[in-house]
Order: C-alpha cells, then structure tokens, then sequence
C-alpha cells in the first residue's frame, strides 16, 4: 500500500530485535536487516534490484553507495522557525549493511535508548549492549548486554547481564538436521521454553510456547507441495482458531477460519490465465465483502474495487472490525503504482480522497487527502537525494494571502560511505 502520510508511527521500537536474523543477499553481499526503527516506523531497503519491504513509509537506496548513517527527525508542521523536532533516531551501520548502532532521544533531546551489535567476520552477530532510562524514577540509566555462543555455525547459547550482574540465559537445540527444535529461556523469576517439529521434508509442523501465565500450541499441515492447508492454534490446550486452506498450482484458492463460538470466515480467490488474482471474496457473520481487481497488463493492477455490505440480522461489528460496511476504489498507473483511493458510505458517499502524485523516477513526491466535511485538505510534500532516498517531508498549504506554504513534518539526513 502507497503511504500518504510518512510519519505515521506503525511498530514498537520494542519489535526490532525480533528482525535481527533476517538475511538479504543483493549483489553478492549479505546484508542483514535488524528490523531499524526511525521514528517509530520500520522502513524498506532498496538495495540493488531488490526491494526488501519492512514497512512501507520510507525507502533507502543502496544502489550509489553503502549507508553510513541515517538520522530522522519528527516535526509537528507548525511553521515555527525554532521548532524543535518531537522525536529522533539515529542509525549507523558497517560497510555489510549490518546496523551496528540505534539511538532514540526523548522530546526534550535526552536519551530514551541506545543499542549497539556486533558481528564477526562472517557477518553473525555476536552480541548486543542497550543502555536506556528506567527504573522507579524512570530517569535512571540501566545497562544490558547480551554474549553469543555458536557451534558448529549454529547459535547455541545468550547470556544477558544488566548493570554487571547475569540476569538471564538462552539456550538454543538442534536437530542432526540443523532444525532448531527447542528454544529454552531463564531469568531470575522468570522462564519459558519454546519446542519446534519438523517433517521429513523440515517443514515445521508444530510450534509450542510455554510460559509462566500460559502455553500456546501451532499445529501446521502441509501438503505435497508445501502448502500450509490446515492451521491450528490452541490456548492452554484449548482451540481457538483453526484455518483450512486449499490450494491449486500453490496459489489460495479458499480459506475457512473457524474460531471461538460459532464464529467463522469464508475467503475465496480467482485468478487469470495469467495468475494474478482478479477477484476475492469474504463472508463473514457479520458482512459480505468482494474485491474486483483489474490489471493494465499482467502483473500491472489497473483497479481495484472493494464493496461491503453488511449482511441482514449479522452479528453487529465492533468499532475495530474489519472490513466496514461500504466500498473502497483504489486507481493505478501504467507501472502499478496507486493514484487515487476513494472511500465511500454504505450509501455510496463519498467520505474520503487519497491522492498520489510521482516524479518520472516512481518517487512519490506529493499525497493529498480530502475528508467529507473538511475545511482543508491534508497535502504533503516529499524531496529525494540523488540516491532516491526521501531526505525532506512537508505539511502544505496555501496562505491566507493565496501562497503556497510549506512547514517542516519530518527530515532524514543520510550519509554514505
């Protein structure tokens, strides 16, 4: 999905070390993405011919040179000369495109966090420092670094210290396979262990979290083609949700989803000769939804149209269900890019228009968005380097004197090697 406003916050800065062991190899060097967080957002790497998507609000192209750092600030488009910025991160990296150094400041400039990794050689990392603010008074330093251990080119082992002291372990199993099939972690007052099973062709077919407060099952199917076809999930031995897919030429053609109650969901896919997929619809208890999608040639989408009614004595939606009774129409240029959303009331009103404007390199450099009964419109602007990297965002608008107006909403300043 095209972004319209970049500094959107999606992810918790909290989830970065879960990406630490995704490995992208782009032009014969294995860059590794330790899920970087600027502004509270992940971001997407353009690194050769590859597009690697974390999140979609930024871009950094690597193709003119490595990235030596990146910072980004966070403005609030006030117009004020002396604004200073709301929220800033800082991100440096090695020439292998590992991120070795993250710093997150507070509002007042002071420091919230800061994370360092290092990595051997062969681009493992081996270990990790965090020092950020905490405690009772929420303003004290605390420090925590954690050791690796590999054997046999496996990690096998993870110390953690805090302030000095061991505070927790982790300990990794394999099997002769090389499948990590159990995941062991101890603290103070804490442990919990996860197991992994795998099938003759090392696909994983059960996942179990243990833990304090609960445990937690997966139960996967697969067919001959490798296809996830049956999917259970269980909550202290109970099931909760269970999903059957079928397939034809790997492609989903059907998704059930059961879950508790008597709930269920219904999704079914059609494609062209071509493979891409032309139309899929969702039946739910509470509506009915279609998505028609047209294409300018294949793999091109030239349209797509969702419509959803909500079906007659259906159970009632809560204010976070998805998707609302109504219809979305999203228009494409010739290379598939995302030009206009328009949303609409059940009734056929329109309520919402998202506009998306490109340079002739496929930067979007504007996205404007008119709200029914709006007195203005929201309007952005964005500025590139030479490398196709966003550097500027802006809030625009027009003045009371008829001229056009920018005011700062976020700034990157990248350095390369």
């Amino acid at each position: 999905m095209d972004r319209y406003f970049p500094i959107r916050s999606r992810v918790s800065c909290d989830v970065c070390a879960y990406a630490a062991s995704n490995k992208y190899k782009v032009r014969g060097t294995m860059t590794k993405l330790l899920g970087v967080v600027v502004l509270g957002v992940l971001f997407s790497f353009r690194l050769g011919a590859q597009t690697v998507d974390i999140e979609k609000e930024q871009k950094f192209d690597g193709r003119a040179g490595p990235v030596l750092s990146i910072r980004e600030e966070a403005y609030g488009c006030t117009g004020d000369p002396l604004e200073k910025p709301w929220r800033v991160t800082e991100v440096f990296f090695d020439r292998a495109g590992n991120a070795i150094r993250r710093i997150f400041y507070k509002r007042d400039g002071s420091l919230d966090r800061e994370d360092e990794s290092t990595f051997d050689q062969n681009g493992r990392q081996t270990g990790w420092s965090q020092a950020y603010t905490g405690g009772l008074d929420n303003n004290t330093v605390i420090h925590r670094h954690a050791v690796y251990t590999y054997r046999s080119g496996k990690l096998t082992q993870s110390l953690v210290y805090q302030d000095g002291k061991f505070v927790g372990k982790i300990s990794y199993f394999y099997d002769k396979r090389g499948n990590k099939i159990r995941e062991d972690s101890t603290g103070s007052n804490y442990a919990s262990s996860q197991t992994f099973k795998f099938d003759v062709a090392n696909r994983l077919v059960e996942q179990t979290d243990v833990s304090p407060s609960s445990r937690t099952r997966l139960e996967l199917v697969n067919d001959a083609a490798g296809n996830v076809i049956k999917e259970i999930r269980y909550v202290n031995d109970l099931s909760v949700y269970t999903y059957l897919r079928t397939f034809k030429d790997k492609k989903l053609v059907s998704e059930t989803v059961l879950g508790p109650g008597s709930n269920m969901s219904l999704t079914r896919n059609e494609y062209d000769l071509a493979g891409d997929l032309v139309a899929t619809t969702l039946e739910n208890d509470s509506v009915q939804r279609k998505t028609t999608i047209e294409y300018s040639q294949p793999g091109k989408i030239r349209s797509k149209d969702a419509v959803t009614v909500a079906k007659k004595d259906g159970k009632l939606l809560n204010t976070e269900s998805e998707p609302k009774p109504g219809r979305i129409l999203e228009r494409y240029d010739n290379e598939g890019r995302q030009t206009e959303r328009l949303l609409f009331d059940p009734d056929g009103t329109l309520y919402l228009r998202q506009l998306s404007i490109y340079d002739q390199a496929g930067n979007q450099i504007r996205g404007l968005e008119t709200a029914r009964g709006s007195k203005s419109e929201r309007d952005m602007v964005y500025e590139f380097d030479s490398h196709g990297n966003e550097i500027k965002a802006s809030c625009q608008k027009v003045s009371s004197t008829g001229q056009m107006q920018q005011t700062l909403a976020a700034r990157t300043i990248i350095k390369y090697f």
